[in-house]
C-alpha cells in the first residue's frame, strides 16, 4: 500500500515537473451530506441479534497540494490530501438484553485525490472528474465482538462536481460536491455478507485554492 502511495506522488510531482502545470496550496472543508440509517440484524437460527445504525460522518479541514492548468477555455485541476475521517455507529446487543447501547467511532487516515476538468467562463469554472480515496490505516475492528467483521478497501472511488471562481490569478475559491461509489455497509460483513446500510459518505466541500 505504501509503495502504491509513493509510485502516485511520484507521478504527481513528474506531471508537474514536465509540464506546463501550475503547483499550489488547497486548503478544504467538507460537509457531510450523507443520512443516518439502522439494519437489524439475525442469527441463523432466525433470531433478532443486533441493531446497527450508522448515525452521523465528521470530517475535519485539510489541506493539500494542488496542480492547474487552463487551455483556451478549459481547465484541469487536481488534488492532494491527507484526510483523518470519522464516523459513528450505535450497535444494540438483543442477545444480551442488560448491555447498555454501545456507540462506536470508526476513523480511517486517507490520501484523498480529487481530479476535476471542465470550462471557464470569464472567472466562473464548471467541471466534473473522479475521486480516489486512499485508505492508509484505520481504527481497530471494534465490531468482531457482534461477529461483525471489518472488511474496508484500500482504494475507494467516487466522482465530484465543482463550480469555481477566480479572484484572480493566484487565488480561487471552489464549492464541490463529492459522491462516493461505496455504501457504509460495504466495509463490513455479517454471516459472510455485506452488512445492509445503504448511506453513503458524501460531502459538501468548500474549498480555496492558491496557485503559482
Amino acid at each position: 500500500m505504501k509503495k502504491l502511495i509513493v509510485f502516485t506522488v511520484f507521478i504527481f510531482i513528474s506531471q508537474f515537473a514536465f509540464s506546463q502545470l501550475r503547483l499550489g496550496v488547497v486548503g478544504s472543508f467538507g460537509a457531510s451530506v450523507g443520512r443516518s440509517e439502522s439494519t437489524l440484524l439475525g442469527t441463523k437460527e432466525g433470531r433478532k441479534a443486533y441493531e446497527v445504525a450508522f448515525l452521523e460522518h465528521k470530517n475535519q479541514p485539510s489541506i493539500g497540494i494542488g496542480l492547474y492548468n487552463e487551455v483556451g477555455n478549459l481547465f484541469f485541476m487536481a488534488e492532494g490530501h491527507y484526510r483523518k475521517n470519522a464516523y459513528t455507529l450505535r450497535v444494540k446487543n438483543y442477545l444480551n438484553i442488560d448491555e447498555p447501547m454501545n456507540y462506536i467511532e470508526e476513523t480511517a487516515s486517507t490520501v484523498h485525490i480529487p481530479i476535476a476538468g471542465g470550462v471557464k467562463i470569464g472567472s466562473l469554472k464548471i467541471g466534473v472528474g473522479p475521486i480516489f480515496n486512499f485508505q492508509i490505516d484505520g481504527s481497530e475492528d471494534m465490531l468482531t465482538s457482534y461477529e461483525i467483521t471489518d472488511r474496508s478497501r484500500e482504494l475507494q472511488m467516487g466522482f465530484q462536481g465543482l463550480v469555481g471562481i477566480d479572484l484572480n490569478k493566484h487565488f480561487s475559491v471552489n464549492l464541490k460536491y463529492e459522491h462516493s461509489f461505496s455504501r457504509v455497509g460495504d466495509d463490513y460483513r455479517y454471516n459472510g455478507k455485506i452488512l445492509p446500510i445503504e448511506s453513503k459518505l458524501n460531502y459538501l466541500t468548500f474549498s480555496v485554492a492558491m496557485f503559482l
